[in-house]
């Protein structure tokens, strides 16, 4: 971690953040899971950490804004595009654990069919 200088010239550590990605697949996943949500969480989402190009991204519906590596769960197929390409429910930012289920859920409901870049054989 490098440190920067605090107002009173001492030294102040820099926060550090996780910015990549992890699936959201576990093997273990079949004995707490339906088939479906170990598949949807095997092929369809990761999670990851928030970088400065995803807190510009729009967000509609957020109460609260998204903080730099805050940890959010986003369709692996259109990862890549513009956010404004993406589709509805592209990425979501639950703010507990116990609400990872109702994201994946909610996008798979909201975003399976209108991901373009997902390819029909997975859908």
């Amino acid at each position: 971690i490098d440190a920067e200088l605090g107002p009173d010239g001492s030294p102040e550590k820099m926060p550090v953040y996780y910015t990549g990605s992890v699936s959201l697949g576990l093997e273990e996943d079949q004995y707490w899971l339906s088939e479906l949500q170990v598949y949807l969480r095997s092929n369809f989402a990761e999670a990851f950490g928030a970088t400065e190009r995803d807190i510009a991204a729009p967000m509609h519906g957020r109460n609260k804004p998204i903080a730099l590596g805050q940890v959010g769960i986003r369709c692996i197929h259109c990862k890549n595009e513009p956010a404004t390409a993406r589709g509805q429910q592209a990425v979501s930012y639950p703010s507990l654990v116990s609400g990872i289920y109702n994201s994946v859920q909610q996008m798979f409901r909201l975003h399976f069919d209108c991901c373009t870049t997902m390819l029909p054989e997975v859908k």
